[in-house]
């Protein structure tokens, strides 16, 4: 439960995108597959993210959610396939280089600290948004992340939306393309139910202190420490996808 809530704060802190330190932790403080760390990391991720769109529901525009969401579960069951096909250095590996590129991305996001929000909320355009829902839906798949990095920026550009109620619309698509993808992996990756819950619990309840604890601190500092933390994690995945 301690690892849970470790991964929760993070989460807390930094909204859907935070999520991703889930993995590491399960593979480096659990000693799990990184094959069963992916779909846990589902689970947790895609509860989380639920509660997060009840608590943020005024938010969230439910149209918009819902059709990036369908498009992204069109490429989720490929994520998975290619997922048991990666032998388990090859997987790390490339779970280490997404976390370097979403540290690359989360730190130049911290710089901007004076983002100013977009003044329309439109309905997406359905062919603008392809490309990010699919490439969304597929990370969920192939490394059971959210994909919360890549969403939020489509719909703050291609939807117009501001950055409230695109990370409130945010957690929303992350709930329906993890439960989704759990649907498909938890057919051919048993998990250990007892494990999975401690684990949950562990991380709803770092998710609320994150929360609060985000609340006293700005966003470009919550950003750093996750970029830092992520960092870390990124270049110790990389070094033992190599050294293994």
């Amino acid at each position: 439960m301690l690892f849970g809530i470790f991964s929760g704060i993070l989460l807390g802190l930094t909204g859907g995108g935070g999520a991703i330190v889930a993995v590491p932790v399960l593979v480096y403080g659990m000693q799990l597959p990184i094959k069963i760390a992916t779909t846990m990391s589902l689970m947790v991720v895609g509860i989380s993210a639920l509660i997060g769109t009840l608590l943020r529901h005024k938010e969230v525009y439910w149209r918009n959610g819902f059709v990036f969401a369908i498009i992204g579960s069109i490429s989720a069951p490929l994520g998975i396939k290619v997922a048991q096909i990666f032998s388990e250095p090859l997987l790390i590996g490339c779970f280490a280089l997404l976390m370097l590129i979403i540290v690359m991305i989360t730190f130049h996001k911290s710089l901007k600290s004076n983002n100013k929000e977009s003044q329309s909320n439109n309905p997406l355009k359905v062919v603008k948004i392809i490309p990010a829902a699919t490439l969304a839906g597929f990370l969920t798949g192939l490394f059971g992340v959210g994909g919360g990095f890549i969403i939020v920026p489509a719909l703050i550009i291609l939807g117009g939306m501001a950055n409230k109620p695109a990370v409130a619309t945010s957690l929303f698509i992350i709930s329906l393309l993890s439960i989704f993808s759990l649907g498909n992996k938890i057919s051919i990756i048993e998990l250990d139910f007892n494990l999975t819950v401690a684990f949950m619990l562990g991380s709803i309840a770092g998710m609320l202190a994150g929360s609060v604890i985000a609340r006293k601190i700005s966003n470009s500092i919550s950003q750093r420490i996750f970029a830092v933390v992520s960092a870390g994690f990124g270049i110790f995945m990389m070094i033992k996808s190599i050294t293994i």
